[in-house]
C-alpha cells in the first residue's frame, strides 16, 4: 500500500494558490504523507499485495469452522419447474394462496370411508358389518399348580393335567367364553372355581380322550357345560 508522495501528488506551486486552497492542500498532502507504510489492520484476510485485491485461501485462516466436503449445489438445481408443481399436483397455487384441492376432486384414488377415523389401538363400536374369515385362537394352557383360566388366551384351549388342579377363571368378563378340551389320561380330578353348570354338577373327566367343556360369562354368572369328549 505505501507510495510514494511525490508520485502520487503532482508538483504544485503553493504559491500560485489562494490561501484556503493552500490550505486545503497542504493538510491533504500531510494526510496521504501519514498514511504512507501504514499496514491493513482488522482485515488482514485480503491480500492487498499489488493491488489486486485477491483473497487469501479460506483454509489458510485461522479461528474459523471447518467447512463440509459436499460439493457445492448450483441454484438452478432446485429451481420450480416451469409449468408449475409436478409430481404433485394436489396443491391450488393459483394465486399464491397454498390452497388444497379436495380429495373428492382428484382423480384415480380411492374412496374414503364414511364416518370417523379410528386408530388401531382405538375403541370402536361395529354396526352394519359382515365379518368374514375368522377363527378362533388356540392357546396351549401351561400346567402346574397355579392356573389361570384366561379367555384372552384363545377361544380354544388345550389343557393337560399332570396332576389333580383347582383352576381360577379370574380374568372372565360378561360376554367371555372359553372351550376346554382336558386331556386326563390318569384320573385326576379339577376342582372348579364357581360354575354354575347347566347339567347341575361338575362334569367327569375322561381318561381316555379329550374331554370338552365350554365355559361362558353373561352379567356375574359363571357358566358351564359338558359338551363331550373327543
Amino acid at each position: 500500500m505505501a507510495s510514494n508522495i511525490d508520485n502520487t501528488v503532482p508538483a504544485v506551486d503553493a504559491a500560485l494558490l489562494s490561501e484556503p486552497i493552500r490550505n486545503n492542500f497542504i493538510a491533504a498532502k500531510s494526510e496521504i504523507e501519514a498514511l504512507q507504510g501504514v499496514a491493513v489492520t482488522n482485515g488482514n484476510s485480503h491480500d492487498h499485495n499489488g493491488g489486486d485485491g485477491a483473497q487469501i485461501a479460506y483454509s489458510s485462516l485461522s479461528g474459523l469452522p471447518t467447512l463440509g466436503t459436499a460439493a457445492a449445489t448450483a441454484s438452478t438445481d432446485y429451481a420450480p419447474a416451469a409449468k408449475g408443481v409436478t409430481n404433485g399436483d394436489s396443491h391450488d397455487h393459483n394465486g399464491g394462496d397454498g390452497a388444497q384441492i379436495a380429495y373428492s376432486s382428484l382423480s384415480g384414488l380411492p374412496t374414503l370411508p364414511s364416518g370417523a377415523i379410528v386408530g388401531t389401538t382405538d375403541t370402536q363400536t361395529l354396526s352394519n358389518k359382515t365379518i368374514t374369515g375368522t377363527k378362533e385362537t388356540e392357546f396351549t394352557i401351561t400346567d402346574g399348580g397355579s392356573v389361570d383360566i384366561n379367555p384372552n388366551n384363545g377361544g380354544i384351549q388345550l389343557w393337560t393335567l399332570g396332576a389333580s388342579r383347582s383352576p381360577t377363571a379370574s380374568s372372565f368378563a360378561a360376554g367371555h367364553s372359553v372351550l376346554l378340551m382336558i386331556n386326563d389320561g390318569s384320573g385326576y380330578a379339577i376342582t372348579w372355581p364357581s360354575v354354575t353348570w347347566i347339567s347341575g354338577s361338575a362334569p367327569i373327566l375322561d381318561t381316555t380322550k379329550n374331554t370338552c367343556i365350554e365355559l361362558w360369562k353373561t352379567g356375574t354368572t359363571l357358566w358351564g357345560s359338558l359338551v363331550g369328549a373327543a
